[in-house]
């Protein structure tokens, strides 16, 4: 059987079975857009007679590969799925009930099950779209249910499609999960809202949303009951991303390479945990690049403050300094604090020009008479011959004694005449 063939059998059954499908096919065509299929979904028990290996025959010899494995725990199955090189057709997913780990009552009525299917069906290269081939009780397939919903359903319909799932990101104008949800809404169809319409994420790669399965009449051994059937799924795939990437490449359609079936694995949650866990490194990257200067900075600021602060307290408290008495003469440096000097002292001889133009230069005439030694003038005495006037270290101490005095009391300070 060739593999197009085989493709579309497994679609009509399936839309026999999910009128919807007919109906959202028929709708999107109106919009103007063309429906491609991103995969197509089967279901089998885990036995040797009829487990995966066994189903996937006819896509291998057609050229199907395998292309990914996956165990999902919480449901205890086990899936692979299978690509081919042809674009145009639909990646085949593939899962199997690990009937060891369930009860021995399941495991007996699986048994009981493929006991009604000859080695002649199950050797068929067109197993996967055979239906039901047994008989069994509504009452049976209840009791599966509370144990396994996968199993009820297996038992319920046997080998067949579970669901086909349409490619949005191969849409042109509804390209957008989000607004396909709402265009399906806007023409009263139901979707699955449990654990929100939407699934998944750009940065998982993957969004997802389906339609409520429609509850169909089926023939059981005891009757004909409703049971649900299938749904309908919808898929948008995002490309991975990649360093430098930008927010348009981000957003531009995936390859084929980068596809892959719908669901959730072991495997897919450690892959999604390292993603996040190099985008947190990459964030604390950033963070660290960005705060370290500015704690660097205000390090040193205050590394700068501090050592100020140190001299500061280290260096002596120095004083207003006094005006150098080489500078200045004796009677401005009175005058400056707040002395008046005294023309007329006890003693001075009379001499208009030494009065008139008092200094403290240098001697000019020989000290021998008044010092008794050769060249050393008397300290506090100036070496001017009949110079009243005091020497420059005398007039620093009076200077400095009548500055602590004046704001106690203003007295006239009389300098005496040097001995």
């Amino acid at each position: 059987m060739a593999i197009h063939d085989l493709l579309d059998r497994l679609r009509r059954d399936y839309a026999a079975l999910n009128p919807q499908v007919e109906r959202i096919d028929a709708l999107l065509a109106e919009a103007g857009e063309q429906v491609v299929h991103d995969h197509i979904a089967l279901r089998t028990w885990g036995d040797p007679r009829c487990d995966i290996e066994v189903l996937v025959r006819p896509f291998v010899r057609a050229g199907y590969r395998a292309a990914g494995a996956y165990r999902f725990a919480e449901k205890r199955l086990v899936a692979r799925h299978f690509a081919h090189d042809d674009p145009d057709l639909p990646l085949v997913f593939v899962s199997e009930l690990v009937l060891d780990q369930f009860s021995p009552g399941l495991q007996d009525m699986v048994q009981s099950l493929l006991a009604q299917v000859s080695e002649a069906e199950l050797a068929a290269p067109d197993l996967c779209a055979r239906g039901r081939p047994w008989q069994v009780a509504h009452a049976d397939v209840e009791a599966l249910r509370r144990e396994s919903e996968y199993a009820a359903w297996l038992a319920a319909f046997g080998w067949r499609a579970n669901h086909l799932t349409v490619a949005v990101h191969a849409l042109a104008r509804l390209g957008d999960l989000a607004a396909l949800d709402e265009f399906l809404k806007a023409h009263g169809l139901r979707l699955n809202g449990a654990g929100g319409e939407i699934k998944g994420s750009p940065a998982q790669g993957l969004e997802q949303s389906s339609t409520v399965a429609d509850v169909v009449d089926v023939e059981f051994s005891d009757g004909t009951f409703a049971v649900p059937a299938c749904y309908y799924e919808f898929a948008r795939r995002w490309p991975a991303p990649t360093a430098g990437s930008s927010a348009a490449s981000s957003r531009a359609r995936p390859t084929r390479s980068s596809r892959a079936p719908t669901g959730s694995s072991s495997r897919d949650r450690r892959t999604a945990a390292r993603r996040r866990r190099r985008r947190c490194g990459e964030r604390l990257a950033r963070l660290e690049a960005h705060a370290y200067p500015r704690a660097v900075g205000k390090e040193s600021r205050a590394r700068r403050e501090r050592a100020r602060g140190r001299q500061q307290r280290a260096a002596p408290t120095v004083s207003p300094a006094a005006p150098s008495v080489r500078d200045t003469g004796p009677e401005q440096l009175l005058v400056k604090y707040g002395v008046e000097p005294i023309s007329d002292l006890p003693g001075e001889t009379k001499n208009s020009t030494s009065r008139s133009s008092p200094t403290c230069s240098p001697a000019t005439t020989d000290t021998r008479s008044r010092s008794g030694r050769s060249g050393r003038p008397r300290p506090g005495t100036s070496t001017t011959t009949g110079s009243p006037h005091l020497g420059r270290a005398r007039c620093a101490s009076v200077i400095r004694r009548c500055s602590s005095r004046a704001s106690r009391a203003a007295t006239t300070v009389v300098i005496p005449r040097s001995a």
